[in-house]
């Protein structure tokens, strides 16, 4: 990322004078880094183009340039008026799975997580202006006042939903990006990959890594910082695994708590850390799901408290977290502070169900009939490979469609759909369709592949850099030609 000012941006790409920047900034000299967007925005020296591009060079993230867009208004109706306004996150786009959201501070406490719970669906954030953003909300509540069912941008030049977006990827690497998919592109006849299955003549190849088995916990294990050990109380009697739900935002908490119930399952909950230990003093849990930030005592405390403890530090902890992100960070969380997982909010619950049967050795969530599902889906599979080699890309379309509608958590089904949208260069498509893939299968480095490639793609610069590195370590052993790709493709 660019960590130069945007105003110097500007300047280099000819958009406004240097004396120009220096008024602003002695206009108002508090404003800085984005804010100055506004001020040249709000006195006419560029456009929202212009100021969009210079935004998404530095922050390495697309953003939506809603002059030139024409906003689907039944996506407002999704999210909460209140939602909307305290945090200017406009709704812009939408499908089954995704919500796209307009926001000048994606990383806002208490953004995320209650759009994705209302709508049900993952939300996908997206930079954009601050004052451009209040106008158009003003604009988009008043026109869905009068019955409209799109606002359309005073530039743009589509009648129906379509939204602009400014990114900012230098051409050469993301031609080196997407040469390292093609390259993963092959006929069925001329390849195989060196562990998984035959490539497809429409798909990425597939390349399948036993998951790592987990490292022996260290005789004396070493925390960040000290932190007074946790003993917990002597298991009550029961004939059901006892799993603990600590989270301070009370919906996730009765979801989380539900769906384990749901699964058989005993269950107690916890608001807060403080709450959390007493709770462990008083029963001793099969699992802990833990939010890594609560009031009182941080989530953090309480998990390197019971890993120091000689006697429980075998207790699985799954540590829940909106606020640190991506895997590098997951991968610090679990090392350093004790977390045995690691979950991302907001999560697909589904995930989280199937982790927890993992865990705890109980035969995952499946379907009411799935004997007859196996047999269906073997069939399905098989017509899949037969279509994708004959180059039928609608019935192979058709395919991973009913492939999903039997499975919808099977990896290898999403990473298909990622292939075959990147196939069409639809990268929105492709990204939503690879993340569920690397959730659903961590094995599949090609996902990950595929993911970063379609993150590049759409502008989102930093999330693809840790999904390179993430494709990068699992890439040991299997293919030496890809890690050496990325490695020079990152450097």
């Amino acid at each position: 990322m660019d960590e130069r000012r945007i105003g110097d941006l500007l300047v280099e790409a000819g958009v406004i004078s240097r004396d120009e920047l220096e008024r602003v900034l002695a206009r108002k000299p508090e404003v800085g880094g984005s804010r100055v967007l506004s001020e040249l925005y709000a006195l006419g020296l560029a456009n929202e183009r212009q100021l969009a591009t210079a935004l998404a060079q530095r922050a390495g993230a697309p953003v939506a340039v809603l002059s030139e867009s024409t906003l689907d208004l039944d996506a407002l109706v999704l999210v909460p008026e209140q939602q909307v306004r305290t945090h200017l996150a406009l709704p812009v786009a939408f499908d089954a799975r995704t919500i796209t959201i307009a926001t000048p501070n994606p990383d806002a406490p208490g953004l995320i997580e209650p759009i994705s719970f209302v709508t049900g669906r993952r939300v996908v954030p997206v930079l954009g202006l601050h004052d451009v953003l209040e106008q158009v909300i003003e604009r988009a509540y008043g026109a869905l006042e009068q019955g409209a069912e799109v606002l359309r941008g005073e530039r743009s030049a589509h009648w129906t939903p379509r939204l602009e977006l400014a990114a900012y990827v230098p051409a050469p690497a993301l031609e080196e990006a997407s040469g390292i998919a093609r390259d993963l592109l092959g006929e069925l006849s001329i390849a195989t990959p060196h562990r998984g299955v035959p490539i497809g003549a429409l798909r990425l190849k597939r390349i399948m890594v036993e998951a790592p088995a987990p490292a022996a916990a260290p005789a004396e294990p070493a925390p960040a910082r000290t932190a007074t050990p946790l003993e917990l109380a002597a298991p009550e009697p029961t004939s059901r695994p006892l799993a603990v739900v600590v989270d301070d935002d009370p919906e996730i908490r009765k979801l989380l708590c539900t769906a384990l119930r749901f699964d058989g399952l005993a269950v107690e909950e916890a608001g807060a850390g403080d709450e959390a230990i007493a709770l462990l003093r008083r029963v001793r849990p099969s699992l802990l799901l833990l939010d890594a930030m609560l009031p009182g005592v941080h989530g953090f405390e309480v998990c390197a408290a019971l890993k120091t403890s000689e006697v429980h530090r075998a207790l699985p902890v799954v540590m829940i977290s909106a606020i640190y992100r991506g895997w590098v960070q997951a991968r610090e969380i679990q090392e350093v502070h004790g977390a045995d997982h690691f979950v991302e909010k907001p999560f697909e619950l589904q995930y989280v169900r199937r982790l927890v049967a993992d865990i705890l050795k109980r035969p995952p969530p499946t379907s009411p009939t799935p004997a007859a599902v196996a047999a269906r889906l073997e069939k399905v599979r098989a017509a899949y490979d037969e279509h994708a080699a004959a180059g039928l890309a609608l019935a192979a379309t058709a395919d991973v469609d009913l492939w999903l509608q039997l499975d919808p958590f099977d990896g290898r089904g999403w990473l298909e759909r990622g292939n075959l949208a990147t196939q069409e260069q639809d990268w929105a498509g492709a990204m939503a369709a690879y993340e569920a893939a690397v959730v659903y299968d961590p094995s599949l480095v090609v996902a990950f592949v595929g993911l970063a490639v379609a993150l590049e793609q759409l502008g989102f610069v930093r999330r693809a850099r840790a999904t390179w590195l993430r494709a990068h370590s699992l890439a040991v052993d299997v293919d030496v030609e890809l890690r050496a790709r990325i490695e020079q493709h990152l450097r």
